[in-house]
């Protein structure tokens, strides 16, 4: 999605407004038959609406590569497993319960343990027993494990998300914890209730006595009527995970379908929705996002309006990636990872640009000789190669004479000394090199084609640069470096000799131009054999 620019006015630019209306539109569709719905498109809304499109894909992209990034300690699971104390800290703070400081809240988490694949019996059985702020740490951590567990069932098993599954939740979260009303943790209220909502230090600020929860005789009802709207968006969390779960959070809340434990169950639902679109999980902090977070809920309980507590489950998600961006471990691991990720395209577009130029040349060298594309570098190779180091010799083509008799052999391998000081003089690429070599007709003495023909084919080496521009079928961009065979030059005794090319030697074409110089090498040493072996090529016509 384009970036939205508002006008001076503070209107949508008209190029602009058809891509805002289609954002719309979509969260219109998730949103239809909850009550709930997208702000108006109103000029104040234009920034917000323009941060959200900016955002969604970026919080989504960051998340999923920090998964990569860290696929070796545990990938996504182990991020998640970052917010697990902060998150199980907050969610009880924000309801004034729990431990006041994180510190306590994680001595305790780790106290009592929970592993990984353990069933709702045995952390059930694990909770027994349990009070006061342990009971309520460690129901919170052990529902929050449960729901990233549950979230990778249902993704496995194709199923949505039921009644029993919420119900589940609530009844780890409040397991231990007796109602005067007579309802066990995890059942339906059977009795009316309202919904108070009290500032940080604990005094009232404002109670709703409008009735609006759900009649105990309607919960079941309307519980079955939101998990049915789940179900119906399963396929949408990977796109709209972000709205769904702030819907579903908000929606829950309305019905308060709990005796106690509301607040933390619809938290623990957004979440569970959110691991099963791969997002990242969203920690709302009692000591700073509270405001925020009471005046969303008040705002989507009496006009619908769902925006701000969507912005604001955006924006906490996009804050705690940023801290997990921060720590050491994670930047060394982000850093390696782009890197090699770096690496592989290059590899992917220097294998497509290798390859078109080993078809072009067969392409023109037909008639002359006969070609046969053998191989090229898998990415271990390349990537030993492109750091010059030892690694077997990759044969990328075979040339024979029309007779099928062998003449040479094409192969990459990393760059000889005088390619990489005229790379590195101007700061291009290292990648493998390509390499000549003619037959010595027993097929296991070859020998370099400058030095077996004293420079009659004149190319050492060629370096295919700038692979990384353009697109994949265009080679427009691509310089190829060629280090040719130096002219002779009198040693010892005044005996002429050739030597090796240096990087003196090395000119830089354009990728025809680097194909056309190859061709005539070929072509000359092709008339070469000729002259050489008049008394073959005459038995060959007389046998034509």
């Amino acid at each position: 999605m384009d970036y939205l620019e508002p006008m001076s006015d503070g209107e949508i630019a008209p190029d602009q407004t058809d891509d805002l209306k289609a954002v719309i539109a979509e969260m219109n569709a998730v949103l239809e038959g909850t009550g709930y719905s997208p702000p108006d498109l109103e000029p104040h809304t234009v920034e917000q609406l323009r941060h959200i499109v900016d955002k969604k894909g970026e919080v989504k992209h960051t998340w999923e590569a920090l998964g990569q990034a860290l696929e070796e300690a545990g990938g996504l699971d182990a991020l998640r497993d970052r917010w697990r104390h902060p998150y199980t800290h907050h969610s009880n703070r924000l309801e004034m319960e729990g431990p006041l400081d994180e510190s306590q809240t994680i001595r305790i988490a780790k106290k009592h343990q929970i592993t990984d694949g353990q069933g709702l019996l045995d952390i059930l059985g694990l909770l027994t027993g349990l009070s006061g702020d342990d009971r309520l740490v460690v129901g919170h951590d052990a529902a929050f494990q449960y729901a990233l567990q549950l979230a990778s069932e249902l993704r496995e098993n194709d199923r949505a998300i039921r009644q029993s599954d919420i119900r589940d939740l609530n009844r780890i979260l409040e397991t231990g914890k007796k109602y005067k009303t007579g309802e066990r943790p995890g059942e339906y209220a059977k009795h009316q209730r309202t919904i108070s909502r009290s500032s940080i230090d604990g005094t009232q600020v404002g109670v709703r006595l409008s009735g609006q929860t759900t009649d105990p005789a309607f919960i079941a009802a309307e519980m079955e009527e939101m998990c049915d709207w789940l179900a119906a968006r399963t396929h949408l969390t990977e796109e709209w995970g972000g709205l769904i779960a702030t819907v579903a959070h908000a929606w829950i809340t309305r019905i308060h379908p709990f005796s106690d434990g509301n607040g933390r169950t619809a938290r623990l639902l957004a979440n569970l929705i959110l691991a099963h679109g791969h997002w990242p999980p969203v920690v709302i902090k009692s000591s700073s996002d509270r405001p925020r977070y009471l005046d969303g809920l008040a705002e989507s309980d009496e006009g619908g309006g769902i925006f701000t507590l969507y912005k604001l489950f955006l924006e906490v998600r996009e804050r705690k990636m940023s801290d997990i961006l921060a720590q050491p471990d994670v930047v060394t691991a982000t850093f390696f990872h782009n890197m090699e990720q770096e690496r592989r395209r290059q590899f992917e577009r220097w294998t497509v640009v290798c390859k078109s130029f080993l078809e072009t040349l067969e392409t023109r060298l037909r008639g002359t000789f006969r070609c046969r594309i053998e191989s090229l570098p898998d990415y271990s190779d390349y990537f030993l190669a492109s750091q010059r180091k030892a690694a077997p010799r990759i044969w990328a083509m075979r040339i024979f004479s029309m007779d099928r008799e062998s003449v040479g052999l094409i192969w990459t391998g990393y760059c000889s000394d005088p390619m990489e000081s005229y790379i590195l003089s101007k700061g291009m690429a290292f990648t493998p090199s390509i390499f000549f070599d003619v037959d010595g007709h027993d097929m296991k003495h070859w020998r370099s084609a400058s030095d077996a023909t004293s420079g009659l084919f004149n190319i050492d080496e060629i370096s295919l640069q700038n692979v990384e521009q353009g697109n994949l079928d265009d080679t427009s961009a691509v310089a190829v470096a060629i280090r040719m065979y130096s002219s002779t030059a009198k040693g010892k005794r005044g005996v002429r000799r050739m030597s090796r090319g240096s990087e003196m030697d090395v000119v830089l074409q354009d990728f025809d131009t680097a194909l056309d110089v190859v061709e005539s090498a070929l072509l000359r040493l092709s008339i070469n054999r000729e002259i050489e072996n008049p008394v073959a090529n005459s038995d060959k016509e007389d046998n034509e």
